[in-house]
């Protein structure tokens, strides 16, 4: 892997194929990122990231599907027919797309040389964990609430339960957590009370007293009637092979500085690679208030700085980005992402673009990145 960690793009009809493989001597993981370019079916999609993952001769960890414009009934089955068996979570997050039928994409994460063993839930496959000469990584997907006819605050508090549970299997508890995904229905109604379950389950697991997780907060509906969606990653080190921490933001205050209970970056240092996950982050100012206000070109421009200065920090760049995804409250701001892409020259930048609502009602652009250098 050069430094610059740059990713392999196949561009060629109907879809957009991005790969990074991140080469650890004894395994490798594979980020995949597919998105429509001229055919905007979801077979298409799903068969483009069949091939990749054969042509790596990788074994999947995780699938999200962000957006696409079918019902989840025939999406799963496509998935089903595809891979047979599946055996691994697919998250899936949906949106309304109403003219913007391009605006999906699915993002998977692969590994190879090493054996996945299965974490399951209610008899559903909802994560994998593996083992690596530095340490277990485990990551789990599409955890739900089962109880859908319970408050939220209720619902949010069985997700944190089963993710415990489910983290038991892999012997690890919640304070292997090293970052997670939210995913809630009709967020904007109910994000302060879901913060304040939150911040209650990490006084009581002692997360602030270790690490806090990175996270991405953002309103998604999912197929399973669930007022929350839930994914993360978590890693148990050998003799501290890896090395885990929180990163601040160069141009942003903490996050629970206005009550969110996540750190704005993690590092992940492996014995040869540092790889950084960057939090969902959005046109805030350092003092914790939204900017730029009604002006998708200047809260684009002030996001994507921020997420750069985080990069920077730690001595990366846009060339080290291996996956993203950015959010828009409103589809038809996608082109002002595009033209931010190609007057900043990241026109490669590997990320799924898709219409979400971002956690506050003044906010109109979301970005998160996985990156990567040599260490």
């Amino acid at each position: 892997m050069n430094d610059s960690a740059q990713t392999e793009e196949l561009s060629t009809a109907p879809n957009r194929v991005y790969t990074k493989t991140l080469n650890h001597g004894d395994w490798q993981e594979h980020y995949i990122t597919v998105v429509p370019d001229q055919d905007i079916s979801f077979a298409s999609i799903i068969n483009a990231a069949r091939a990749a993952v054969k042509a790596l001769k990788a074994n999947i960890v995780s699938l999200e599907v962000f957006g696409p414009d079918e019902q989840p009934v025939n999406g799963y089955q496509t998935i089903q027919n595809t891979w047979n068996p599946v055996t691994f979570p697919v998250s899936w997050i949906q949106t309304h797309l109403d003219d913007h039928q391009e605006l999906f994409g699915v993002n998977l994460w692969a590994v190879s040389n090493v054996i996945l063993h299965p974490i399951l839930a209610n008899n559903r496959i909802i994560g994998n964990y593996f083992d690596t000469p530095a340490g277990r990584i485990c990551k789990l997907g599409q955890l739900v609430a089962g109880q859908t006819d319970r408050s939220r605050p209720e619902q949010t508090q069985e997700v944190f339960h089963t993710v415990q549970q489910s983290l038991q299997q892999a012997g690890m508890t919640y304070l292997n957590v090293v970052r997670t995904w939210f995913y809630n229905n009709d967020i904007l109604s109910w994000y302060d009370d879901f913060n304040q379950v939150r911040t209650d389950y990490y006084r009581r697991q002692g997360v602030f007293d270790k690490l806090v997780p990175a996270s991405t907060g953002i309103g998604g509906r999912n197929p399973h009637n669930s007022e929350l969606l839930l994914s993360c990653l978590a890693i148990d080190p050998i003799d501290n092979q890896i090395a885990i921490k929180a990163l601040n933001s160069p141009l942003q205050c903490p996050a629970p500085q206005y009550g969110s209970s996540f750190s704005r970056a993690i590092e992940i240092r492996y014995p040869s690679i540092r790889r950084i996950s960057v939090s969902g982050t959005a046109s805030i100012a350092p003092g914790g208030e939204s900017v730029h206000l009604n002006d998708i070109d200047a809260q684009i421009d002030l996001t994507m700085r921020v997420v750069l200065a985080i990069l920077q920090s730690r001595n990366m760049n846009w060339n080290n980005v291996i996956q993203g995804i950015a959010y828009l409250r409103r589809a038809d701001d996608a082109k002002a992402f595009e033209n931010w892409r190609r007057n900043n020259n990241v026109t490669s930048l590997p990320v799924v673009v898709t219409p979400n609502i971002v956690c506050r009602d003044d906010l109109l652009f979301e970005i998160e990145v996985e990156a990567a250098s040599l260490d």
